[in-house]
């Protein structure tokens, strides 16, 4: 919620800067629509104007434990998607087992 409330806000600031010219200068100028002073005044801007700022938590350097050296992702996906493939086979020799 807090990052849609920041586009929000950046949204808001960005129509409070914005200069509506009229789509046609002889009639009467509409609700929100720019005076002859203010279109003598505004410029063309180029670029990107008020991009969104990501912040990214930053975290110290630290020096890995060994229990963190000694884990392997790999491995234990590979482990997991054994024993998940294998869990039926086991139960039946389990119950085989206990059965004679």
């Amino acid at each position: 919620m807090e990052s849609l409330q920041l586009n929000i806000q950046r949204l808001k600031e960005y129509k409070s800067k914005l200069i509506v010219f009229p789509r046609r200068e002889k009639k009467k100028l509409r609700k929100g629509e720019a005076t002859p002073e203010e279109r003598k005044v505004a410029t063309q801007l180029k670029g990107p104007l008020m991009p969104i700022r990501q912040s990214k938590p930053k975290s110290k350097a630290r020096i890995p434990s060994e229990a963190e050296k000694k884990f392997s992702a790999f491995q234990t996906l590979r482990m997991a998607r054994a024993d998940a493939k294998l869990v039926g086979i086991r139960e039946k020799k389990a119950r085989e087992a206990a059965g004679q």
